[in-house]
């Protein structure tokens, strides 16, 4: 059995909901980090004009 990113993350996903816990990849947790990265990447796509 391949072990791909995608995979280990379904499968802590599951462990998370057994044994009653938030999984890591929970949403509440990553947005401040899409954020930062949405932030980043408008600002490296449109440089300020002097």
């Amino acid at each position: 059995m391949s072990l791909d990113g995608i995979e280990l993350q379904d499968l802590e996903f599951v462990a998370a909901i057994r044994e009653g816990r938030e999984p890591e990849a929970f949403l509440a947790r990553v947005m401040p980090c899409y954020r930062t990265l949405i932030e980043l990447d408008t600002q490296l796509a449109c440089p300020r004009l002097p």
